[in-house]
Order: C-alpha cells, then structure tokens, then sequence
C-alpha cells in the first residue's frame, strides 16, 4: 500500500475510534455549557467542595438548585454511528444536606416508580427517582436511580444496551422537583 493511502487509512481509523469513544462534547462541563441544553449552571469547586475560581484550580461542575414543582433536565444531542448498539455511561453525583424530593410534583408519570438498572420503554415517562439518565432515539432508555446518602459524592455507573438504529440520540440528566441542590461531575460516555 503507498503511503498516502495508508496515512489516509490511519487518519480513519482515528476518526472513527475517537468518535466511538466519546459520543458527547464537552462531557466533563470544561467548556461550561457548550453543547449542553436546558436547566443549571456550570460553578467551580476545589477538592474540598468550595467554591474556587478556575484559574486557582476550581474544577467545573453542572449545580442544579432544584424546584419545589418542576422537574429540571439538561440534555445533548449527538449521533450514534452505525454499528453502535450501546452506550456505557459514568458519573458522579451529590446532593445537598437539605435535600428533599418532591413527590407530589405533577410531571412524575403515575405508577412509575423504577429504580436501579436499566429499562426501555416506547413512550416518554418520568420515573419517580432521585435522578435519571434518559437515553431518547428509536425508543427511550432510562437509567433511574435513587439515592442513600446525602451531601457526599456517589458514582453512578450504568449501560444503555440493545439500541436498534444509529442515527440521532440525546442523553438527558433528568432531575427531580423538590428542595436542595445537585451537583455533577465527571460524566463520562463511550459508545460501541
């Protein structure tokens, strides 16, 4: 093979892994919201949870102060490539001391109520969960989770597995209505 072709063949070849490897842009919120659509805002915070500026080395985290009756999502579209069937995602995740769900909130999808693992389903609900990873494309996947312990970090891990088409997704950080704030750092995806 001469060397322009297998140059060209290697340039592919790392197209194509990067783009396996992380779907998403700006996963880790180190360009604030770039990318990123609906609620809460990016604030920076040292090892110790304290608000730091950047540039004294503060690292960036998405903070979702909540609402006592709507629920907040932040989502990012992008597109699975063909031969792509799931996507391995990773987080972490804390809530605030004061933290309280609220249950009444009118946009929970009656009896629904999921909690750990992962579930599809043809039509958009909304689990009754503290937090819920929403994977929307030829159907919605949802990774809901609750949460035991308040005020310290928690690494949420979960798969969405068996999509059926390539073509364009959107992955949504869904949070409940309530008290309190929620915080996220280091999301991470990687798709196959």
């Amino acid at each position: 093979m001469d060397k322009p072709l297998t140059a060209l063949a290697i340039l592919c070849a790392a197209l194509i892994s990067a783009h396996a490897a992380t779907p998403l842009k700006n996963e880790d919120f180190a360009k604030g919201r770039s990318g990123w659509e609906g609620g809460g805002k990016i604030v920076f915070l040292n090892d110790a949870d304290e608000p730091t500026p950047e540039k004294e080395g503060g690292k960036p985290v998405l903070e979702v102060k909540l609402a006592k009756t709507q629920l907040t999502e932040i989502r990012q579209r992008f597109v699975f490539s063909h031969g792509e069937r799931s996507l391995k995602t990773s987080l972490q995740i804390k809530t605030s001391p004061d933290y309280v769900r609220n249950d009444d909130a009118h946009k929970w999808t009656k009896d629904i109520s999921w909690s750990g693992g992962w579930y599809s389903w043809s039509n958009l609900v909304y689990p009754r969960v503290d937090f819920c990873l929403r994977l929307d494309g030829d159907k919605f996947y949802y990774l809901p989770r609750n949460l035991k312990t308040k005020g310290e970090w928690v690494h949420l891990k979960g798969n969405f597995n068996d999509m059926k088409s390539a073509g364009p997704k959107s992955l949504s950080l869904v949070f409940p209505a309530g008290e309190g704030t929620i915080w996220v750092k280091g999301l991470s995806t990687s798709a196959k």
